[in-house]
């Protein structure tokens, strides 16, 4: 016996409209995976590492890998440049950080990392008070050049007009101007000024000197 030996269709056909489901929003989402989701294998077919390029062109620098350390003061500071540079990747200096403000910015760091979480915008906004030293931003490009390193430093747009040029004439191998991802986000202002070129997108080739650095936007 079935339903439709029971009820008649008159009946079963205005049951199916109330039940049917309306769409909704996660009908659309495209379907990801996490790390418990994945599970790798083995292969039949094995690649010597020595044949693995994992070489890339950024900013008219060669990287041996494609890493790059995030402009962040709880990331990097001209020891982490060398360090990474020395597996093959780059790190990017923020010059609006605490790397710029004070002569050791190790104690201020591990103070906002020990304070309790209620505390720590109260503790930033007071270290971020103390403003941006010139001197420290040519010593911090120094430092990262002692250490065999390229000099790949960021700033924001507002800041950019001023260090731009300053950066250029230490001796930094790359600015990256931080901006939002909207495609509208930029600061002509601020590259006009710039003995570096910009691009919306990526690095422009190296000039014809080789001596200028290249100047590019990122996403924060």
């Amino acid at each position: 016996m079935t339903v439709d030996s029971v009820v008649p269709t008159e009946i079963l056909e205005p049951m199916a409209d109330v039940t049917r489901r309306r769409p909704w929003r996660t009908d659309s989402l495209r379907q990801t995976y996490g790390f418990d989701d994945v599970s790798l294998a083995p292969g039949t077919e094995t690649l010597d590492p020595d044949d693995v390029d994992l070489s890339v062109e950024f900013c008219g620098l060669r990287l041996s890998i494609p890493i790059l350390a995030s402009a962040m003061d709880a990331v990097v500071d001209p020891k982490m440049c060398g360090l990474l540079a020395g597996f093959g990747g780059v790190a990017v200096l923020n010059l609006e950080g605490l790397q710029t403000r004070f002569e050791d910015p190790t104690p201020v760091l591990e103070r906002i990392a020990t304070l309790p979480a209620d505390e720590v915008q109260a503790a930033l906004a007071e270290a971020y008070a103390t403003p941006i030293s010139d001197d420290l931003v040519a010593r911090r490009i120094e430092e990262i050049l002692a250490t065999g390193a390229p000099a790949v430093v960021a700033a924001t747009p507002a800041a950019a007009r001023k260090l731009g040029p300053f950066c250029a004439e230490h001796g930094a191998d790359a600015f990256l101007v931080q901006s939002q991802s909207r495609r509208r986000a930029t600061s002509r202002r601020a590259t006009r000024h710039s003995r570096w070129p910009s691009s919306r997108a990526s690095c422009p080739s190296p000039s014809p000197s080789g001596t200028r650095p290249r100047m590019t936007r990122r996403s924060s």
